[in-house]
């Protein structure tokens, strides 16, 4: 009796061992199966880099953020991103590093205006699509705000040619433009004899890359309230 119970513990000890070892071996196979996410951002970036707007909107569309202040469509476009001056150029992947199973981080260094930035790009792991997904876009928000007396109101502009609204108008409060990071041609679409200023008025806008800073914004001051003749529709390069 005792030798049968000796061999029935030895044998349920041995079970015991056999199912810890899968369980390991099943954990570990599973986090091993994590690819590396930088091909997936290579991928992004070389598209933004290259211009085609499409192919990053097809990646970073579900990072845009839903909020009635931010227009997301009008100048994520082929048409803007590759009407710019410049874009980011010679991107590097440096490194990256998951965390756990559900989220990584991609470190990555470009230029752009002459200068080597660097560049953190966060992504998360899709169960759907079984890959990596952003878990925020490079794009920018970009705000042209001015007034009388203070400089409350969202004022018309061109960005590479293409306006920000349509149609051409000065509307209450501020809205925020979303754009790939680049250097691109800008132009006011309000005359300049309702500027106080108008030499300050830049004609090029760098667009930084990245949702987590303050929007690259441009404060002019109108002289006296604007009228419908001080509306631009064409910009002078478009």
């Amino acid at each position: 009796m005792a030798k049968g119970l000796l061999i029935g513990g030895a044998a349920f000890a041995v079970v015991i061992v056999v199912i810890v070892v899968v369980t390991v071996v099943l954990i570990s196979t599973a986090t091993s199966a994590r690819p590396s996410p930088e091909p997936f951002v290579d991928e992004y970036l070389s598209a933004v880099s290259e211009g085609d707007a499409a192919a990053a909107r097809a990646i970073d569309d579900r990072t845009v953020p839903k909020d009635a202040g931010v227009d997301a469509e009008t100048f994520r476009s082929d048409a803007v991103l590759g009407g710019a001056i410049e874009r980011i150029g010679d991107v590097r992947i440096e490194g990256s590093k998951i965390y756990g199973r559900e989220s990584g981080r991609v470190t990555a260094s470009y230029t752009l205006a002459g200068e080597r930035q660097n560049l953190t790009v966060n992504v998360k792991w899709d169960d759907k699509t079984g890959g990596w997904a952003l878990a925020d876009g490079v794009f920018h928000a970009v705000e042209v705000a001015g007034g009388t007396s203070s400089v409350d109101d969202s004022v018309p502009f061109f960005l590479a040619g293409e306006a920000s609204a349509d149609p051409v108008a000065i509307s209450r409060g501020r809205t925020s433009y979303l754009a790939y990071p680049g250097v691109y041609p800008f132009e006011l679409a309000v005359s300049p004899d309702l500027l106080t200023d108008p030499g300050s008025v830049p004609t090029e806008l760098r667009v930084t890359p990245g949702p987590d800073q303050d929007a690259d914004t441009v404060y002019v001051q109108f002289d006296r309230e604007p009228v419908a003749a001080d509306l631009i529709t064409t910009p002078k390069n478009g």
